[in-house]
């Protein structure tokens, strides 16, 4: 520490505190203040994984969600091509909402995966 040296509380009319004082107590309590450095930073790690596990758990799930959004999409398609064929509108309109409700669905996967920061 360099003789001198001295610390300022800033925004505060408090006198300046010599340093050395300051760093010789910090030191001598320094082994105090983790009990167990090497265990603390296995519990962060260890919470770390299991955070990202839970993400990573998500997007396998939203994916898989994507994916029978997208089989029900192409059936409820072929259903409202074969109901405007059939003449019967009332059955295509049926249809017609199930395709936009699919696509409202897929929306809100995709957003969940971006925010994920998943493509």
């Amino acid at each position: 520490m360099a003789p001198g040296k001295r610390y300022v509380c800033a925004g505060s009319s408090a006198p300046r505190v010599d340093a050395e004082v300051i760093d010789r107590a910090v030191v001598a309590h320094v082994d105090t203040f983790f009990l167990d450095f090497k265990g603390w930073t296995h519990q962060v790690a260890e919470r770390q994984g299991l955070d990202r596990a839970g993400v990573e758990e998500r997007v396998r799930a939203t994916r898989e969600r994507l994916a029978s959004i997208d089989r029900l999409r192409v059936k409820a398609r072929a259903d409202y091509l074969r109901q405007l064929d059939l003449g019967r509108s009332d059955a295509a309109e049926v249809a017609a909402d199930a395709l936009t409700d699919l696509a409202a669905q897929r929306e809100d996967a995709e957003a969940g995966m971006r925010a994920a920061g998943r493509p």
